[in-house]
């Protein structure tokens, strides 16, 4: 496969990731919430995770957030549901 299909490729996913991504909203009934900010680049994000026994069994996330930080969240979620 050569560089630029490549690269068209990961375009897509990444477009594709941004415009429907993937957790995002809040989990109510007994999650936990973090807040965090990042005051350089203006990222704000809530995550709320579902906790069983020490593992979480879900995350979602609501923020202003680029859309790196977005495809890289999708793409690890989808990664946990496999295993």
């Amino acid at each position: 496969m050569s560089s630029n299909h490549l690269d068209t490729l990961y375009r897509q996913v990444i477009m594709d990731h941004y415009k429907n991504p993937r957790n995002k909203g809040v989990l109510e009934n007994d999650s936990l919430t973090i807040n965090m900010n990042n005051p350089t680049c203006g990222d704000r994000i809530q995550l709320t995770l579902k906790l069983e026994e020490g593992v979480v069994k879900d995350a979602k996330f609501e923020g202003l957030l680029n859309f790196y930080v977005i495809c890289f969240h999708d793409d690890t979620s989808h990664q946990r549901e496999k295993a």
